[in-house]
């Protein structure tokens, strides 16, 4: 289970409050038998986590709204999501530098 589910989620202004959706990563759904098939596991689940968000109604509905990534840390998950999502499914996206794990040491406000 990824920090942010166990930590709390950025606390975010009532009118982003609906904005925000923990899709997870792929590796936490993707099952051990399709992982090791993968020549290149890190982009199979970048490209399956990419595909989960850019078919979700609120992204899908909007192209023009851009995507806003957070990861726990700044491990390049959420980088290699945003250049999957920008390359094969043309969204504008942004990576918050640190992830959460800087989202909380600037003292930002966590819910839960």
């Amino acid at each position: 289970m990824d920090k942010e589910r166990s930590s709390g989620q950025p606390d975010l202004p009532r009118r982003l409050a609906n904005s925000y959706l923990d899709v997870g990563y792929a590796r936490d759904w993707l099952t051990p038998d399709v992982m090791r098939m993968s020549k290149d596991k890190d982009q199979l689940m970048c490209r399956a986590t990419s595909t989960v968000i850019a078919d979700l109604k609120r992204v899908n509905g909007n192209k023009a709204q851009p995507v806003i990534l957070i990861d726990n840390s700044d491990d390049g998950r959420a980088k290699g999501i945003a250049r999957c999502l920008t390359n094969d499914h043309k969204l504008t996206c942004y990576v918050v530098k640190g992830g959460f794990d800087a989202w909380k040491r600037n003292k930002l406000p966590v819910y839960g």
